[in-house]
């Protein structure tokens, strides 16, 4: 059957990243690791023809690409162990993944830290949640190509210290913080000339409010994170800070010595 180009890439990238994985444990549906005669089992299944899942993790926090809402409008996907639904881009791609294998998908939600040990543990097949590529993770995870090239920027309140700011030498000295486990804060804020950096936050909400209550002058995030939250009260100002690539990761191949 002819498939669109990116389609192909996606679903080859799924097929050869799972089958390709050295561990002898695969993801379980209930949130545990299978032991070798079940995974075989499981491959059995799959030879008689009978559907598989695939198991996508991700925050379900991280609007626009993930959200949880109450019920399934707009095509939302049941979150496993919850009464809830997920929805957003990266729901939209893991469904249309699953459409092109003929699987089905189940939705896991998790914490935005433990992502890249879950992948690499077996306890999801993939993550799917706007990451970024970098060295550390790398060296546990691999990843797909480029599905999305974000702007990392800088927001700061319309009315405070730094809202007339057009590049990193006009946050000289600034109170920031961003996301725990980011490349935001791990990277980019550091790139400011003597920043105060704040602890870090587990999520882009926490983060958000963090900025709106006065408790810093500015967070460094991306720039559709600002744009998805259209009611919010407190004016915010954005400056482009660079580019980063976003990709889903999965559990990391042996490689041949």
């Amino acid at each position: 059957m002819k498939k669109k180009a990116l389609a192909a890439v996606l679903v080859a990238a799924v097929t050869m990243s799972m089958a390709g994985c050295g561990s002898k444990q695969a993801a379980s549906t209930d949130g545990g690791s299978k032991t070798e005669s079940e995974a075989g089992s499981d491959a059995a299944a799959a030879d008689s023809g009978e559907k598989k899942t695939l198991r996508v993790g991700m925050e379900c926090a991280y609007a626009p690409y993930n959200w949880t809402q109450s019920d399934d409008s707009n095509g939302a996907v049941p979150i496993s162990g919850s009464s809830d639904y997920a929805y957003g881009y990266d729901v939209m791609m893991a469904k249309h993944i699953c459409e092109e294998l003929g699987w089905d998908l189940e939705i896991v939600k998790m914490d935005w830290d433990s992502l890249p040990t879950s992948v690499s543990s077996g306890a999801i097949d993939c993550a799917i949640a706007g990451q970024s590529i970098t060295a550390k993770r790398l060296e546990s995870v691999d990843f797909t190509d480029p599905y999305y090239y974000a702007s990392i920027v800088t927001l700061v309140k319309k009315d405070g210290p730094y809202k007339d700011a057009k590049g990193l030498a006009d946050l000289k000295g600034a109170t920031a913080t961003s996301q725990i486990n980011t490349v935001w804060y791990d990277t980019c804020l550091d790139q400011i000339e003597d920043v105060n950096k704040l602890p870090a936050y587990e999520t882009t909400g926490t983060m958000l409010v963090s900025l709106e209550s006065g408790a810093c002058d500015l967070i460094c995030t991306l720039s559709l994170i600002h744009i998805s939250e259209p009611t919010r009260r407190t004016p915010i100002s954005y400056a482009v800070f660079c580019l980063k690539k976003k990709n889903f990761c999965f559990k990391k191949k042996n490689k041949k010595k």
